[in-house]
């Protein structure tokens, strides 16, 4: 009788044991995976003559990136239009705008991304002034 008792411990503590390792994989994954590492750098971004512009002038928008020799890389310009927001893809890291009739602050926006799965696109907004 002591042999049988010994080994129903025995059998319900491995099966203790069993329970809490499946337990702890579970509680293993319930959690998201981290989020994975930007693709590169935003170092700047160059509004070229600069910043304020008169109507109908011309700037160019030039996205400096820490990778910049890289050219894997696809520059999504989020411009301001009346309408919302024109989204231009280029694999140059700079685009032309002219500048609206209308005086106001333009927001606009660029996306950096190379394409890989295992790091996220980088993202930047900056403002262009119209005046008169």
């Amino acid at each position: 009788m002591r042999r049988k008792n010994k080994i129903l411990r025995q059998f319900l503590a491995a099966l203790l044991l069993v329970g809490l390792f499946h337990a702890c994989d579970f509680f293993k994954h319930t959690y998201p995976p981290p989020e994975p590492p930007p693709q590169t750098q935003i170092l700047r971004i160059d509004i070229i003559p600069n910043d304020t512009l008169a109507p109908g002038d011309t700037a160019t928008f030039r996205c400096v990136i820490a990778d910049s020799l890289d050219t894997r890389f696809i520059f999504t310009w989020g411009i301001d239009k009346k309408n919302g927001t024109e989204l231009i893809k280029t694999d140059t890291n700079s685009i032309q705008w002219v500048a609206p009739k209308n005086s106001k602050i333009y927001t606009h926006n660029v996306s950096v991304n190379n394409g890989s799965k295992d790091s996220t696109s980088v993202f930047q907004y900056f403002d262009v002034y119209v005046r008169e």
